[in-house]
């Protein structure tokens, strides 16, 4: 003898079956409005040096996000260029560490170059500063002497975390790229 459902176990299985439709449907729009937010453009580069430079992919999405939002020929007022926002010392500083003179300034237009120097400076900050993070952001935004002289005048090591910047514009910078790392560390890299 077949057993029926009764009428509410029935009601019930189409009920879920709707809802996961409809959640499914309602997580596939965040998804893409999350992208839409926290894009992934560059992955290539962004990975192979990432790698290279051993620097967290997130971080590195996370600075270019907060430093240019993605646009390539950005340049700031200060004259900052290209996703990362790398200053002409900046870039000189990291191509001496590099030893790659056949790089110009005005290659940091240029997506895979930039991404190059600003992960490789990542890098060399976050060794600077014994791997901490938050030094190693103020110090991409403020300067490697600046977060120094902080860390000096509070009396701590460098890799000892800085408790808030003596600049209220890097405070405002660092909490902007932690919000950004935040969101960037719960994606999947492997997609794009």
């Amino acid at each position: 003898m077949k057993r029926r459902l009764h009428p509410c176990a029935a009601w019930l299985v189409v009920l879920l079956l709707s809802l996961s439709i409809a959640f499914g449907g309602c997580f596939a729009v965040i998804s893409t409005f999350h992208r839409l937010i926290y894009p992934l453009e560059y992955q290539e580069y962004v990975m192979t040096y990432a790698a290279e430079f051993r620097v967290e992919p997130a971080l590195v999405y996370a600075i270019i996000r907060t430093e240019s939002n993605f646009d390539p020929n950005a340049t700031s007022e200060v004259g900052a260029r290209g996703l990362m926002q790398l200053m002409n010392e900046a870039f000189l500083w990291t191509q001496r560490q590099i030893g790659d003179r056949s790089v110009s300034y005005d290659d940091m237009y240029d997506p895979k170059q930039n991404i190059r120097y600003g992960t490789c400076l990542l890098a060399l900050l976050l060794k600077e500063f014994g791997g901490n993070v938050n030094n190693a952001i103020m110090a991409y935004h403020a300067g490697q002497g600046a977060v120094s002289d902080w860390l000096s005048d509070v009396e701590l090591p460098k890799e000892t975390t800085l408790p808030e910047a003596q600049s209220p514009v890097t405070q405002a910078y660092l909490n902007k790229v932690l919000a950004n790392l935040e969101m960037y560390r719960k994606m999947d890299f492997g997609k794009e």
